[in-house]
This record gives C-alpha cells, structure tokens and sequence, in this order.
C-alpha cells in the first residue's frame, strides 16, 4: 500500500447471514398468547387485545396465498387494502388491522409502511411484539438474502436498495448495515457509508425480546462489531472527523490492547486534535518494543507518515525493510518518507535499493531521478529518468488486499518500450510476519504505449506484504 494513497477497502467483506428464514408464516391475527412475558422476560402492559374481523381475515388469506406464490405482489396489495379498510371501519382501535397490514407491507417491500403500521401495532397492544418481532426478522432475512443475489450479480444498485431495507425493518441484526456501509464505501459515498457502520454497530448492542441469543450468535456478534469499528475508524480518518474518530479506537483498543494499528491510530488522531505529548507518548511505548513484527511497524508508519512526522517514519519504515529486505512497500515508502521530509542525501541508498526491487514502477525511478536532480547531479537524474523509459510497462498504483484464505496484489500497468501483446512475466512473492507463504507468477500482455489496463495476482493464505520480480 503506497503512503497517502487513496482509501481502499475490500468488496470480499459482504457477510452472508445464516439461519435467515427464506419465506415467512401466515400472519396470525388475533393469536397472541394471553400472558404479556416474553421469553427473555420483558413484562408487557396490557393494552387493547386484537380482534379478529372479517378484513383481517381477508388480508390473513391474501397473504398466505401470496406466500405461496400464488400471484404475490396482487395479493400483498389485496391484503394491505382490506387492513386499510379494517382501520378506517374501527378508526384504527383494533391493533390487527395494522398488524395485517405491516405484514403485506413487508411483503411488497415497503418496510417504512411495514415499520410504521407495526410500531403503531405494538403501541396499541405491546405484547403484539412477540409476533411482530419474528415478522421484522423474517422480511429482513427475504431482504438481506435477495440483497445478496442481487450483488452477486453484480447489480449494487438493488443490493444497496435490499440492505437499507433490511437494515430498516430489523435492527437486531448487523449483517445488512455492514454489507451496505461495504457496498457506500466502494462507491465512494463516505458520509452515508459512516452513518451505516454507525448503525450496524449500535445494532450489537440491541438484543431482540423474542428470542435468547446463544454464545455462538454473541461471540459472531462482537466480531462483526471490532470488523465495523476498524472500518468506521478508517473511514473517519480518510474524512478527517478526528473527534468521532477517537472514541472509535479507544473501543478498538479496549476489545483488544495488543491491537498496534488502532494505538497507532489513536495516536494520530490525538496529533491531529493538538495533543501532540498524548500522541507522541503511544509512538514512543509501541516503538519501543524491539520484537514489533513488520506488519505492525507498518501500521505505526503509516500513521506517522500521516500525522506529517516524515523522519520518524521513514526509520520506522527501514526497520520494516530490514525485516523483510524483499518487501516492496517498505522500501517505497521510507523513500517516499524521505522525499517528503526532503532529506535527499538520505534517499539515495534507499532509491538505489527501491528501484530494484520495483523494476517497473515508475513513481520509484522518479523519486530516485528528483533527488539526483535536487543535489544537481543532473547526468544520474537523465541516467534514472531513461532507466525508467526502458522498461517493457510500467506497474504503479498496487495495492495489497489481504484476506484470510486468499490475498491478492492488485495494480495498474501502463504501456511503455515493449510493443503491444508482448507477454511480460512477472513472479509475486507473498510474505506474512512468519516469513514467505507463497509465489505465483503472471504474464501481462502489454498494452499500447500509454494505454493502461489493470491485473491481479492471488495467493492461497493471509499475506502482509509483497514483493515481485520481471522474468523476462
């Protein structure tokens, strides 16, 4: 990951819920259990029972039939009709009417009418929750699994309509906020993906009435809470909004101490809110440590890096490289560090180093060319600036995308010397904090000169860093 490059999150989060009810029962008018306890024990008040009548029994029916395919949109309509005409016959005394009528909303896909008319549900006869609750869960598992299908193929506009659906009708579930905070991200709409990370979080913390959730569910639960406050915490980095950002990564941090990213987080945040001694003492304890490995002493560069600390990251970014001496992005940007601290004396050795290592990237041979420049030494500046005119094709912009079966090194390569479809090899070696996890090797086609095109290279198992090398 190149230092100050744009914020990059991968689309291969998108959760898949399990035990989503595929289809939901009739609705059950007027069938609540007498006692007002539910089973987590929440004491109901009585209110005014439901009544059956004849228009909730002709919505009851239109809604069964709906759900067994008979005509479903016609039916779901049918049933909201006859609730309608039930609440005006009562004037909306008898809480089945809106029961029936949430449940036809839901099933036409309008969860705000299907929100509303429950709530008001509930409101006349609170114990109407214990139906109701299971029927927000069923329309929300109808919508988060048609919200899936609809991304797999590819269509994230219906994808981004089920989520906030989903996430609208039950909120007691995380998976759709998430997926849908996911899907704002990659579509750069920051502010909207914030807020529905917000809300998959608060969802956590909500417990529904109707059912006791088991370990397995709680133990899921938190881990898709720590997954949302990482990425809600990138986010109010990338957007600046250092305030919210702080409570973000204390939570982090107070799930997990060792966690060296959120610390060094934090300590950006509190540089970037003027409390400079705060940050620099969490820098000063987390690179004391003689033992960090190299992917935590890239997080704490990164963020010095970002906090404009520009000396201090480049020797945190040198201890990384000598960690892992192959590891491309170390050697990028402690030279990249250097060129922001103008220390140009200091990056010559590295930008030698650098551009073996990354014998395509010509944002490396241009580091290495302003230098010799900036010291006058013009002739090296001209010698490095035709290095990089020779090269078959240029590969800038990578990015490495970790993930924990598979990783993937992604980039963009430019048409430069070689003619168009020459194949280019190139072998990527794929590294964890242990050491090297794995190679694999990928022939490009050049493209036209100046043309771009974008490849992808993969391995099984969860890499940290990178390097790579032309074979041809």
């Amino acid at each position: 990951m190149r230092v100050g490059s744009g914020l990059v999150f991968a689309l291969g989060a998108i959760a898949v819920a399990s035990g989503c009810a595929s289809g939901g029962a009739p609705a059950s008018s007027g069938r609540v259990s007498a006692a007002p306890v539910s089973p987590t024990g929440k004491v109901y008040a009585a209110g005014v029972s439901p009544r059956t009548t004849p228009f909730s029994q002709a919505a009851d029916r239109a809604i069964a039939q709906a759900q067994l395919g008979l005509d479903g949109q016609t039916q779901y309509q049918a049933a909201l009709s006859q609730a309608r005409q039930g609440i005006a016959a009562d004037s909306g005394s008898n809480p089945v009417h809106f029961f029936v009528g949430g449940s036809a909303a839901a099933g036409l896909g309008n969860f705000v009418l299907a929100d509303s008319m429950w709530t008001v549900a509930e409101r006349i006869y609170p114990a109407y929750e214990l139906e109701i609750e299971p029927e927000r869960e069923n329309a929300w598992g109808n919508a988060f699994n048609t919200g899936v299908e609809a991304y797999n193929n590819g269509d994230a506009a219906a994808a981004r309509r089920e989520w906030t659906g989903a996430a609208q009708i039950y909120k007691f579930r995380p998976e759709a906020a998430q997926n849908l905070a996911i899907l704002l991200t990659n579509a750069g709409d920051y502010p909207a993906a914030i807020t529905s990370y917000q809300q998959g979080i608060a969802s956590v913390g909500l417990r529904p009435n109707t059912r006791v959730l088991d370990e397995s569910e709680l133990s899921d639960r938190e881990d898709a809470r720590i997954f949302m406050l990482k990425n809600l915490g990138e986010l109010l980095l990338f957007t600046e909004r250092y305030e919210d950002a702080e409570p973000v990564f204390r939570a982090i941090i107070a799930a997990d101490a060792s966690d060296v990213s959120a610390q060094a987080n934090l300590a950006r945040v509190l540089g970037q809110l003027g409390r400079a001694s705060d940050a620099a003492e969490i820098y000063t304890r987390l690179l004391s440590s003689p033992t960090l490995p190299a992917s935590e002493l890239m997080s704490i560069g990164v963020a010095l890096f970002q906090s404009d600390d520009f000396v201090r990251a480049a020797e945190v970014f040198g201890r990384v490289a000598q960690l892992q001496p192959r590891n491309r992005d170390a050697w990028y940007n402690q030279a990249n560090s250097l060129l922001a601290a103008k220390s140009w004396e200091a990056i010559i050795p590295i930008g030698q180093r650098l551009v073996e290592i990354d014998p395509l990237g010509s944002n490396s041979a241009l580091i290495l060319a302003q230098t010799f420049r900036e010291l006058g030494r013009t002739n090296d500046a001209l010698a490095a600036l035709q290095r990089a005119e020779a090269y078959p094709v240029w590969m800038d912009q990578i990015q490495l995308q970790p993930g924990a079966q598979q990783s993937s090194v992604s980039g963009e390569i430019t048409g430069n010397a070689a003619a168009q479809g020459t194949p280019v090899r190139i072998r990527f070696i794929f590294f964890n904090d242990a050491g090297e996890i794995g190679r694999t090797e990928t022939t490009i086609t050049a493209p036209a000169r100046e043309a771009t095109q974008s490849f992808t290279a993969q391995v099984a198992g969860q890499a940290t860093a990178y390097g790579y090398e032309v074979l041809n």
